[in-house]
């Protein structure tokens, strides 16, 4: 099946091959660094028609590829629309017994954090003077997660378009 209204466009200095750009319809895309590589190799030495069959072949295995990677449990914050998820615990989303294994896993760790779950930061409270010794108490913020209040987040990949 042909592909038609598609228009390729790149733009890049002939002598350096790494500062190509390839735009499918006026949208800049985001090619991986081997492919980006070759195809500017090509694009350099002038040959249009491999240039174009070889974003077309990007494009197809792109096209192949599922949106949807996985989906991780949440928990909710204790009176907030605030959730915690990992994707070291991602699952497939057809399968239910690997849900159900990540959903104890992710239960079991927040339950022996005693339902408590720190965030990435600490906050500094204090004087603060430009030149002299700063003073100041390190506060590490934490939350309380309510372990009745759960639900799913959808990882997705990102595309090859901006």
């Amino acid at each position: 099946m042909a592909r038609k209204h598609e228009k390729f466009q790149w733009i890049g200095y002939k002598y350096a091959p790494e500062t190509f750009k390839f735009f499918l319809n006026g949208k800049r895309l985001n090619l991986s660094e081997e492919d980006r590589s070759k195809i500017s190799y090509l694009a350099a030495c002038g040959r249009k028609k491999e240039v174009s069959d070889e974003l077309k072949r990007v494009l197809r295995k792109e096209e192949k590829k599922p949106i949807i990677i996985g989906k991780c449990i949440c928990f909710f914050k204790e009176n907030s629309d605030e959730y915690y998820y990992t994707q070291q615990l991602m699952y497939n989303h057809n399968n239910i017994q690997d849900a159900l294994g990540s959903y104890k896993e992710w239960k079991r760790y927040i339950k022996s954090k005693n339902n408590v779950l720190e965030n990435g930061y600490e906050l500094m409270e204090g004087q603060f003077t430009p030149f002299g010794k700063n003073k100041g108490k390190a506060k590490i913020i934490t939350n309380n997660i309510d372990l009745n209040r759960c639900g799913t987040v959808t990882i997705i990949r990102e595309t090859i378009f901006d």
